[in-house]
């Protein structure tokens, strides 16, 4: 496994490294998607070793909006792909949000279905009813289940999910998930 250190970038920081670092552009959100889905906060994982040593390797944002909370935008560069490092972001990020979480899924390097069943083994319920919600969440905000709905049903390459705070048993549930490495929420 790699060794790596998690640390919190605005995302106009986290572009400016990894375009130092990959040559890479980091993809610009939809402008469409920032009024409803806005993601202001980045939990970056930067290598501690070796010959990428200092570099951010991946990165997970998220947006707490003490009510509920959005998830989006996760990458890990190909080549630190499949060595647990999405594991620990997701694990650190989950951390610090208690709240109910919404996010979209449009997998990059994966099939939406082998994607969705990994997500699941996260505590994720996708594109879930409105009993789903009302039995595992009581009430969430109506017009943000709506927005998500709405937004995602048309897309037959993406979808939607909410999931709970994450407790001991889903944290250990992830550990043993996390040679699993996603292109992306």
């Amino acid at each position: 496994m790699v060794n790596i250190k998690l640390v919190n970038w605005p995302i106009d920081f986290l572009q400016k490294e990894w375009k130092q670092a990959w040559d890479e552009k980091i993809h610009d959100r939809p402008k469409s998607l920032n009024s409803w889905y806005p993601i202001n906060n980045y939990i970056v994982a930067i290598l501690e070793e070796g010959e990428d040593k200092g570099k951010p390797v991946a990165y997970l944002g998220y947006t707490d909006l003490g009510e509920y909370a959005l998830y989006g935008d996760a990458h890990t560069y190909i080549k630190y792909a499949k060595q647990g490092i999405y594991g620990k972001l997701v694990l650190a990020r989950d951390k610090e949000v208690s709240a109910p979480k919404f996010a979209g899924f449009r997998p990059k390097r994966h099939s939406l279905e082998e994607y969705l069943n990994w997500q699941r083994g996260f505590g994720w319920i996708v594109n879930p009813t409105d009993e789903e919600i009302s039995t595992h969440f009581g009430a969430l905000p109506e017009k943000v289940v709506d927005k998500f709905r709405s937004f995602y049903e048309e897309d037959s390459k993406a979808t939607w999910g909410i999931k709970k705070h994450m407790d001991s048993f889903g944290k250990a549930w992830l550990m043993l998930l996390k040679d699993f490495e996603p292109a992306g929420e």
